[in-house]
């Protein structure tokens, strides 16, 4: 997976087994509002129990992550930061919480 989670073949749980880019618009121009800078946001399809659906129209919960919009940020995994339990932690993917 993206993050170096577990494959559903060996039965672990995997967060961001179906990965999908929101779109903020041109050079993000709709960034939230209280990001410092630009970044860019995906949601994963994924799930808590290793035996759940995971793929992107079944994955039982949908979690968060950002990056700075840049290829060596995007391709280091503790340049990311995952949202859980109302904030958000750097190159922490165990700390990803489901959004719902």
């Amino acid at each position: 997976t993206l993050f170096g989670e577990g494959a559903p073949n060996n039965h672990s749980k995997v967060k961001f087994g179906a990965v999908h880019v929101v779109d903020l618009g041109k050079a993000l121009q709709y960034t939230p509002a209280g990001d410092r800078e630009k970044m860019m946001y995906v949601i994963g399809h994924g799930a808590s129990s290793p035996f759940s659906p995971q793929s992107w129209m079944q994955g039982s919960e949908v979690y968060l992550a950002r990056v700075k919009p840049e290829i060596q940020a995007v391709n280091d995994r503790s340049s990311w930061d995952f949202y859980g339990a109302g904030a958000w932690h750097r190159g922490a993917v165990a700390s990803a919480r489901p959004l719902i």
